[in-house]
């Protein structure tokens, strides 16, 4: 399973926890988190994740709050991602993506025009 079926599992899974707790009027004593954020910390970075994991997470994260984020959280997980583009060749990481997910990936890259060259 891809890392953007995860994520993204963990996005409808939380919604539909959500959602039971709203119809129980049970909510409210829950701090407010939105389901993107929820996947994020489910996506629980430890050692063993790997730098191209972190990246794509952190990417996934930003391209499917679609902006939506606030400015303060945008700038955390861009700087989340420049650190690691710090220590890793961009290259380098993807090179062992399948063709399409690696092709999936930049596009999603791209499209949040980070520039890279802030390192």
């Amino acid at each position: 399973m891809t890392l953007r079926i995860r994520f993204y599992n963990d996005v409808y899974a939380y919604s539909r926890q959500m959602g039971k707790l709203y119809r129980e009027n049970k909510a409210e004593k829950l701090p407010p988190k939105s389901e993107y954020a929820a996947a994020y910390e489910e996506a629980n970075f430890t050692a063993e994740y790997f730098d191209i994991e972190r990246l794509m997470v952190e990417v996934i994260f930003l391209t499917s709050t679609a902006g939506r984020e606030s400015s303060q959280s945008f700038s955390w997980h861009k700087n989340q991602i420049i650190n690691i583009l710090k220590k890793n060749d961009l290259d380098a990481l993807l090179s062992n993506l399948p063709d399409d997910e690696r092709s999936e990936f930049l596009r999603d890259f791209r499209a949040l025009k980070i520039d890279c060259f802030e390192r």
